[in-house]
Formats: C-alpha cells, sequence, structure tokens
C-alpha cells in the first residue's frame, strides 16, 4: 500500500484552545531570572521517542505584554510540526493527488484541520531571564492517536447519517436535498479525509467512507438533467429574444422535472439576464436577450446547472469542496443562435418645389443600409424593420439674384411586429441656392443625400446594434 506523508507547517492556536488543554505532568515553575543559567531542554532540545515536543521562545523586549503568549504558541506550532499526517492511498484525498504532486491548497487545508486536533498537551517546565521567556510543551503520541481515534469515531457516526438521510431522499426522488446531505455527510470527517476510514454502510457493505461519499456525489450528478425548449433559433442582430425563445427543461434522467434547481447562463456575445436564476416547480428556467449587438452568423446561449451554488448557497467553497466541483462534471446544454440581417422596407414622400415626388432620399437610404449589412425588402409585410422618409422643400427668398431654399425632413424607424419607433431623426433646414427655386431644391436635396449616407444611416445603425 503506498503511503504518501506529508509534514505539517502551519499551527495557529488561539488563547481559548490553550487555555482548555489538560496537563498530567507536574509543572514545572519558571527558574528565577536571577540564576541566569539556562536549564539543559533551553540549551539542548530533548528528544522522546513516546512524545511529541514542542519548545518556543519570545524576545521580551520585542514582546513585552504578550512575551508568554508568543511563547507559547512557538512551543505548540513546533509540538505540531512534528506530527505526521499520513495520506494513504485508500483515502479519498488520494484521489485528487496528480502525478504525485499534491496541490498546495490541498496541503493546507489537511495540515489545518489536523494541527486543530491536537489537545491534551502538557506543560512540563517554563524558564525566563530578563531578555527571554521559554516554555516546554510535550504531547503522548498514545494519547494522540487515542484522542484521535475517539474523534474519528464520532465523525464517521455523524457522516453516516447525514449519508443515510440522502439515500432516503434520493429513494423518493428528492434529489436536490439528497445531493445536500451527501455534502453534509462530508463535513464532520473533513479532518481525517487522508484515512481510509472502513465502514460497514446499510448493515453489509464495506466501503472507505470518503470514497463511498465522493462516489455517491459523482454518481448523484448525472441525475440532473437540463434541455432546451428550442436548440435552434433564427433572429435578426439588433432585435431580442424573449424568456419564451430562451426557455430550458431541468429534469431527472427519466424526465421528471426538477423543481428549485439553480442555472447558469453564458451568452456568447456579451450580457445576458438574468445569467443564473432557479427552475420553478415545472422545471422550467429561462433568460433573456435584450438586444442582439453582435452581426456574428452564429451565436449561442448556455446552461448549466450549478451544483455549488446548489449546495453552498452564497457560501465559498473550502478547498475539500473546491476539489469536488472542480472534478464533476455538471450537465450543460445549448441553444444555437443563427443571426440573420434585418430586412427593412423603405418608403418615403420626397416633396420639391417642382410639383412632383422624388425617391433620392430612399435611393440613398436603401444603398447606405446594404453596404451596412441590413436586407432591403419588396415587401413591406414582411419586412422586420418599416423606414419612412417625409421631406419637403420650401423658397427662402432671393439673394444677389440667386434663389434660395430650405429642405426639411424625418426620417422615422419602427419594427414591423410592434410598430414601435426604433430609430428618429430630423434634417433641418438644408439650404439650396441656384438660379430657380426648382434647381435650388433639387440642389438641396442633393445635400440631404449627403447627410442621409453619412450621417443619418450610420447613425441608425450604432444605435440599433447598441
Amino acid at each position: 500500500m503506498k503511503i504518501k506523508l506529508i509534514t505539517i507547517s502551519v499551527l495557529i492556536f488561539s488563547l481559548v484552545g490553550m487555555t482548555n488543554c489538560s496537563s498530567t505532568k507536574t509543572v514545572v515553575e519558571p527558574t528565577s531570572a536571577s540564576l541566569g543559567v539556562k536549564p539543559k531542554w533551553v540549551t539542548n532540545r530533548p528528544t522522546d521517542q513516546g512524545y511529541y515536543i514542542g519548545i518556543g521562545v519570545a524576545s521580551k523586549i520585542a514582546n513585552p505584554t504578550t512575551f508568554s503568549t508568543v511563547a507559547q504558541r512557538n512551543a505548540l506550532n513546533e509540538l505540531a510540526s512534528s506530527i505526521e499526517v499520513k495520506v494513504k492511498s485508500n483515502s479519498m484525498l488520494f484521489s485528487f493527488e496528480k502525478q504525485n504532486q499534491y496541490q498546495d491548497d490541498f496541503k493546507e487545508f489537511i495540515q489545518v484541520k489536523t494541527n486543530q486536533e491536537v489537545e491534551n498537551y502538557d506543560l512540563i517546565a517554563a524558564w525566563e531571564n530578563d531578555y527571554e521567556y521559554w516554555v516546554y510543551y510535550r504531547l503522548s503520541i498514545a494519547q494522540y492517536k487515542k484522542d484521535k481515534q475517539a474523534k474519528i469515531d464520532k465523525a464517521t457516526n455523524m457522516a453516516i447519517n447525514f449519508l443515510q438521510q440522502g439515500e432516503e431522499e434520493w429513494t423518493k426522488g428528492y434529489y436536490r436535498q439528497g445531493m445536500m446531505h451527501f455534502f453534509d455527510a462530508l463535513e464532520p470527517i473533513k479532518p481525517y479525509l487522508g484515512e481510509p476510514l472502513p465502514v460497514t454502510m446499510n448493515g453489509s457493505k464495506d466501503v472507505f467512507l470518503g470514497n463511498y461519499i465522493l462516489a455517491q456525489i459523482s454518481q448523484g450528478v448525472r441525475e440532473f438533467q437540463i434541455a432546451p425548449e428550442n436548440a435552434d433559433l433564427e433572429v435578426s442582430w439588433g432585435g431580442s429574444i424573449s424568456s419564451k425563445g430562451l426557455t430550458f427543461n431541468v429534469t431527472d434522467r427519466d424526465g421528471n422535472a426538477l423543481g428549485q434547481i439553480p442555472v447558469n447562463f453564458v451568452y456568447s456575445e456579451g450580457i445576458i439576464r438574468p445569467r443564473e436564476s432557479l427552475s420553478g416547480l415545472n422545471g422550467t428556467v429561462f433568460t433573456e436577450i435584450k438586444k442582439l449587438t453582435s452581426t456574428d452568423n452564429l451565436q449561442e446561449v448556455t446552461a448549466e446547472i450549478d451544483f455549488q451554488t446548489m449546495i453552498l448557497g452564497n457560501k465559498r467553497p473550502d478547498e475539500i469542496e473546491t476539489l469536488i466541483f472542480a472534478e464533476i462534471t455538471a450537465a450543460k446544454t445549448a441553444i444555437k443562435l443563427h443571426v440573420k440581417a434585418p430586412s427593412i422596407y423603405v418608403y418615403s414622400s420626397e416633396k420639391s418645389l417642382s410639383k412632383g415626388k422624388g425617391s433620392t432620399l430612399k435611393t440613398a437610404f436603401e444603398n447606405t443600409a446594404m453596404e451596412m449589412g441590413f436586407t432591403i425588402s419588396k415587401s413591406k409585410k414582411s419586412a422586420d424593420l418599416l423606414a419612412y422618409i417625409d421631406s419637403d422643400t420650401r423658397t427662402a427668398g432671393v439673394n444677389y439674384d440667386l434663389n434660395n431654399t430650405y429642405l426639411n425632413a424625418t426620417i422615422t424607424v419602427t419594427k414591423n411586429s410592434t410598430k414601435t419607433i426604433v430609430y428618429q431623426d430630423k434634417i433641418e433646414n438644408i439650404k439650396g441656392v441656384d438660379a430657380t427655386y426648382v434647381l435650388a431644391s433639387k440642389e438641396a436635396y442633393k445635400k440631404a443625400v449627403d447627410r442621409i449616407i453619412k450621417k443619418i444611416v450610420p447613425r441608425f445603425y450604432r444605435k440599433y446594434t447598441s
């Protein structure tokens, strides 16, 4: 059997923990500072095969009011550093080993958890002079093992109770509650997940507890399924997608609806709201896209079951939970968005002083819109957007024998399906000057065409896609 040893390097004991330690040895009172002679255990660190030993020192100058506390903490740190934690090959944590290397977070977690279990150490001696304060702690190896085993027994019993609750709920189809209890079963045994923890489940099945819990979680994850109501959608850029189009169903493997399951949404092109939601009692969950700003032909909305939120809520996962969530594969699905350019039907009323109606502004709008990716519809009924241009010219008097006119126009774009205005703009007082009012009117229309091409349509495009 392969055994991995990790030496404990970190230990933080609170003052409360120190005062709770028990001592069965006679405590030696600090030697008088006036003697000035350091005891042997200060100058030559003692060893004892039956004990873990910790000796700590603190400077009275650097710590004038807390030197005794600092020395005690240092001694307990050293004592704990001499305890070896064995991560055995048939333990749950060993299964997370990657190429014989343990992740740093894993190391620190198991070290801290093990250190928190240290108790029943004895204060053997203390010594001080005018400058230093020394303490000597000792912990019986046999006592440590006895205490540890008692705690393991208590922890495994608690874990088994949670497991049994989870399995009972699972058989009734309460998968979310069952999964939560599987994670609850891990909590009491986290300090001992480097141990095999052999137990008997259901009166006959001999298992290694940590591995058994992990297997229940891994198998349970596969029960949760998610699928879209529509796997493919035909949409136009600049438009929106309602919740009706972006609806997903959360079920078990038999197709039964699962309610109150958290789901995360991701839109390949950016913002989507909501980004997370809970499935309803009928298993449905949905999101929306307020505006498709990207003109990419193929886009995607993905939905993934969020097990971390289901288990922990808003609480941050610890190192063990992080390892587990990284290992399990949550159900995930997607809706493909096939994005096309919206079609525009353009019509106009372009009046001039020649008493006729033209279409120069309409033609300019159509050509520029096509250059920007829109398609021009020949049918008003089938178009996505309707663009209406209303323009006219008026006389503005004679100046230096030349006739002056002014052109005004309004441009309104509406969504055909809802008749809502998506863009509106004006052209005001464009001046035309020529020998006659008719020619001056034509000159004003030429300038308006230039305004349509360079400003109006580009502004409409930016607003519609942003």
